[in-house]
């Protein structure tokens, strides 16, 4: 049997509220891997790693409708893919900005 976490254990490890893994849990983006008898949402690995994509997709600035489509598509580790490499092209052409900029700030 693999890993299982407390929605707490959860929340401490991925430095969110248990508050927002209930409210992803409600909008179906994460359901718990089972429910205990005495009612405790247990979570997998699994899950860890969905959560972490989550967190991952709103920091790049996506809405949780956005991130429900991603993760509902057949194709959604290609999508995911294609953006994270979007992404990645974005984030070096703003290093590059910010390193010219740098340059000018040092021959002032």
């Amino acid at each position: 049997m693999s890993e299982e976490y407390t929605i707490g254990d959860l929340a401490k490890q991925l430095n969110i509220t248990t508050r927002t893994i209930r409210y992803y849990d409600q909008k179906g983006l994460v359901k718990p891997s089972r429910v205990s008898e005495s009612g405790y949402r247990l979570y997998s690995n699994e899950q860890i790693k969905q959560l972490k994509l989550i967190i991952f997709l709103k920091e790049l600035g996506f809405s949780l409708k956005d991130i429900q489509k991603i993760l509902e598509d057949p194709n959604s580790e290609k999508t995911i893919g294609l953006l994270l490499k979007d992404q990645m092209e974005r984030n070096s052409q703003e290093v590059q900005k910010l390193e010219k900029q740098n340059k000018k700030i040092v021959q002032l």
